[in-house]
């Protein structure tokens, strides 16, 4: 959905790029079920890649999904 909403197209780079970022929530959850808790330093890609994705969901919603083809 977040590759429609950006327009990069169904490419190699563009899935291996979107699964890098996935992963790292993913392992980020992973590690808090096996260990019991989970400590993150204060820049971490879980909390602050949800921001980034909010964020540029909220631009899409007020710009249109055409602002990100210019």
């Amino acid at each position: 959905m977040f590759m429609r909403i950006l327009n990069t197209g169904d490419n190699l780079i563009s899935i291996s790029f979107f699964v890098s970022l996935y992963c790292g929530f993913h392992f980020a959850t992973l590690n808090e079920y096996y260990v019991g808790s989970l400590d993150l330093p204060i820049f971490n890609g879980v909390s602050d890649g949800s921001a980034v994705l909010i964020a540029i969901l909220l631009i899409t919603a007020v710009l249109g999904p055409g602002f990100w083809t210019i």
